[in-house]
């Protein structure tokens, strides 16, 4: 009867824990990815991250494995901003809905960090991913010119208000599709030469000033660590004179969307009136200094109003943003001091990892998908949420991203789907 059982467990632990598990999370995480900037498909998003993490848990359960230390720094620092979060919304008068924001969003980069180190800790898995990471640019770029060629037909402008979140989508992913751009040869290099010059003129054509400011940010951190070699292996002349060619095209062909960008430009209402935002969430934030308010929104913005009303004596137009426009003040505003320090200090520690390892192990096939994490946060989350405010969600999946990255248990040079990592609590290595 043992040996029967003996038997059973073995099969299970051959097939379902090391083969089924592992390939049930991957794919989820691919379906995320995909999902995680389409507002339309809010179920299937939802299923492709609670099937991983629920299988995540029951292994969890079943080996006592959580496929890495529970002792990893950047683990800590999720944890401590999550307990920011929890105490911020405690202590304050609406209780239950800031808490549900925790749960929708803290919980959840909790678990992606979980799901994602567990099932990507292998060169083969990480490169895949960041392939699908890739691929779902080349989508939401396609989508973006759909959206801008119906607008510029129909009206010979866009609406800015409404197509400018597909510069966060395609700056988000620009990194990644830089990544197959440099690493692909032949006739495979020419779907990612097509794409990145389709993201650079959707970006001007969008005509976001901060994604300009991150764009050139993603740039220069890839020449900073490829050196003389991005330039051999991005015709950088060639492609900036093809995206200048076909902007001018557009330009000509639709000039009010030149009249449009011209007048961004040229605009300095807009940059008074975020100098006011700013102005008015740091009188709000000195209020709460220490805990912070709590992360309801409805809250944030009566309390906009109010404060508003005092310091300009006037309540804000329909026209005037009532957020902060500037990710470290709405973390001061929501979190307080303690929460905005361990914010910076979680970014920071990324950002600080992934230069040791990528400088460490070198520059190679095997260091880019470091180098596309690095470039995608110090352009979205360091540069251009100086102007704007950001999901954690996003900032949470390149942390699970880096964390992958960085375990001293990634396998360089694996083939195929490598079996689950199983991690115990064991002494710190080096790079965790």
């Amino acid at each position: 009867m043992s040996g029967s059982l003996d038997t059973v467990r073995q099969w299970w632990d051959r097939h379902i824990e090391d083969k089924v598990f592992p390939a049930i999370m991957q794919w989820g995480i691919y379906v995320f990815v995909l999902l995680m900037y389409a507002g339309k498909f809010g179920t299937f998003k939802a299923l492709a991250f609670y099937v991983p993490a629920s299988v995540w848990f029951i292994r969890l359960v079943i080996k006592k494995e959580a496929g890495f230390r529970w002792n990893d720094s950047l683990f800590i620092c999720l944890l401590l901003l999550t307990l920011s979060a929890i105490v911020s919304s405690l202590l304050n008068v609406n209780q239950t809905s800031s808490l549900v924001v925790v749960k929708k969003s803290y919980l959840k980069i909790i678990l992606l960090y979980c799901v994602i180190v567990a099932a990507f800790s292998d060169t083969a898995r990480l490169k895949r991913l960041a392939f699908v990471m890739a691929c779902t640019a080349v989508v939401y770029v396609i989508v973006a010119f759909y959206e801008l060629a119906g607008y510029l037909i129909k009206e010979g402008r866009i609406d800015y208000l409404d197509i400018r979140y597909f510069a966060t989508i395609i700056l988000y992913f620009f990194p990644f599709v830089l990544l197959q751009y440099i690493e692909s040869h032949g006739h495979k290099r020419m779907p990612w030469i097509v794409t990145t010059i389709a993201s650079v003129i959707a970006l001007i054509i969008i005509s976001v000033r901060a994604s300009w400011l991150a764009i050139v940010g993603v740039f220069i951190i890839w020449i900073y660590f490829l050196r003389g070699d991005f330039f051999k292996r991005i015709n950088l002349i060639t492609t900036s004179v093809t995206v200048l060619c076909l902007v001018t095209a557009v330009f000509l062909i639709f000039p009010s969307q030149y009249s449009l960008i011209k007048g961004h430009m040229q605009e300095t209402v807009q940059m008074s009136h975020r100098f006011a935002q700013w102005q008015v969430f740091a009188a709000m934030s000195g209020q709460r200094l220490l805990y912070g308010h709590g992360l309801n929104q409805d809250d944030a913005t009566e309390h906009y109003r109010q404060t508003f009303n005092h310091l300009y004596g006037r309540y804000p137009t329909k026209d005037e943003r009532t957020t902060a426009h500037n990710q470290l003040l709405t973390i001061l505003y929501q979190h307080g001091i303690v929460g905005l320090v361990i914010y910076i200090f979680t970014i920071g520690m990324v950002l600080m990892r992934l230069y040791r390892r990528i400088t460490t192990d070198g520059i190679s096939g095997d260091s880019y998908v470091g180098i596309a994490i690095f470039a995608t946060i110090v352009g979205e989350y360091v540069l251009r949420t100086l102007f704007e405010d950001r999901n954690i969600i996003p900032l949470g999946f390149l942390i699970g991203m880096t964390g992958a990255f960085t375990s001293g248990l990634r396998i360089k040079g694996s083939r195929g789907l490598a079996p689950f990592m199983p991690v115990r609590l064991a002494p710190c290595r080096r790079g965790q």
